[in-house]
């Protein structure tokens, strides 16, 4: 949803009857073909101009914004959460774009400076070249004596100047790049998933189908699960009329899915990588079809029995997750045991696991991330993963080879405290 904005008085007449020239230009900006497929930039723009035209530039810090723009809450971090930097970022190149093409020939220009939020209002006219005197022209030294010493240092300012141009350039997208891994994970794993060329499709865990296997005791079939079968299975009401009866009826979704799936959405915006927003879906594994996922890269959350489709590529991989239904245990069995690696990976009462996996589609031409954990507060430790340098860069160092992530999985255990995890290690790790 865009966020709504109240234009000033000033967007129609100033003084009276007087245009204001800042509102013209305003809405030739926001009304242009370059903004109209950036709604959202529009908007922003919108809230910085009028802030800044009411005098009002107290309510323009990267905090303000956040809050009264987009609707984050008091006190939200900032340096966690860089949803106001990345839009600012894209509303000046978005600025750029419109007047190198659209707006050339505008009379007047709004621009927002780095640094800081508040918009500028100008003339378009640059100012005129400083003239040069006859005098200058026609000094006799200037003509006798220095035309080459001044063509060679000319020569030698503009090759320094280059190369320290572009030293400067490597160095700072080099820092830039490192910032965003540390910040967002990495870059060659996200590049993998989110490509230009095909959609991605997020698929969010049914928590109510978690509790219906629980009571049950046993897993539903993804075809059963597709066909909404097991919702009238008579033995249900049998165990609890009121429960769980109305539980497999009920979309339900956990925090801990919420929360990941909105981090994800925003990688590829975070990053710059080049896929389309509509391009990026996210469904509930209830409201999913397998048409749905042809010619997409996935990523699903939880495990089987509370994602279904995760059974889809579950053959492929060396860990499994294995439930047990009699005593609600759980243990990751290693079906391709490697030299001193244990078949069976068991955990205490106080601890989670959970796995992480990266494979492809039957076709092979997709990638499939998938998240699975022993509780539903497992995915924290997927998060984790992902998203903490010290714990993904040794495996994808590994999983790299000639610039090509290949597919790889992950065993974690962490600690399970109030339905979530913390101290999260790596355990085992297999790339293929």
């Amino acid at each position: 949803m865009i966020p709504e904005t109240n234009p000033p008085q000033s967007h129609a007449v100033q003084n009276g009857n007087t245009p204001d020239p800042r509102a013209e230009e305003l809405d030739r900006i926001v009304h242009s073909e370059t903004f109209s497929k950036s709604p959202r930039l529009a908007a922003l723009l919108k809230h910085i101009c009028d802030r800044t035209w009411a005098g009002h530039t107290d309510e323009l810090s990267e905090q303000q914004i956040g809050i009264h723009f987009f609707h984050r809450p008091p006190g939200f971090n900032a340096g966690e959460d860089a949803i106001v930097r990345g839009s600012a970022r894209h509303l000046r190149k978005r600025l750029d774009l419109y007047y190198e093409t659209e707006g050339k020939r505008n009379p007047t220009r709004i621009w927002v400076p780095k640094g800081g939020y508040v918009a500028k209002f100008e003339d378009a006219a640059s100012p005129p070249e400083p003239a040069v005197s006859a005098q200058e022209v026609t000094e006799p030294h200037s003509i006798q004596i220095l035309p080459k010493a001044v063509k060679k240092i000319w020569l030698w300012s503009t090759v320094s100047f280059l190369l320290i141009a572009i030293v400067g350039f490597f160095l700072w997208h080099h820092a830039r790049q490192t910032q965003a891994e540390r910040d967002y994970g990495s870059l060659i794993l996200w590049k993998t998933l989110f490509q230009g060329n095909r959609r991605t499709v997020i698929v969010a865990g049914d928590a109510a189908l978690n509790l219906y296997t629980a009571y049950m005791h046993r897993p539903v079939p993804l075809l059963t699960y597709m066909e909404q079968r097991y919702q009238n299975d008579p033995a249900i009401l049998a165990v609890s009329p009121e429960g769980p009866g109305l539980l497999s009826r009920v979309n339900a979704a956990t925090m801990a899915d919420l929360k990941l799936t909105s981090e994800l959405v925003r990688i590829p915006y975070r990053l710059d990588l080049p896929i389309p927003d509509k391009d990026v879906e996210v469904r509930y594994a209830r409201d999913v079809n397998q048409g749905d996922l042809q010619g997409a890269n996935l990523i699903l959350l939880g495990t089987s029995t509370f994602n279904p489709w995760a059974s889809i590529y579950d053959t492929n991989l060396d860990f499994h997750l294995d439930r047990g239904y009699e005593h609600y245990t759980f243990q990751v069995v290693n079906r391709a045991p490697r030299k001193g690696e244990a078949a069976v990976i068991n955990k205490t009462e106080t601890q989670a696991l959970t796995t992480v996996a990266l494979t492809e589609t039957p076709s092979g031409n997709e990638h499939v991330l998938l998240l699975g954990g022993s509780t539903m507060g497992s995915v924290y430790a997927a998060e984790h993963f992902l998203f903490t340098q010290r714990m993904w860069q040794p495996i994808l160092n590994a999983a790299t080879i000639n610039g090509r992530l290949h597919g790889f999985e992950v065993v974690l255990r962490s600690d399970f405290v109030k339905d979530e995890v913390s101290n999260t290690q790596v355990i085992a790790y297999h790339v293929h």
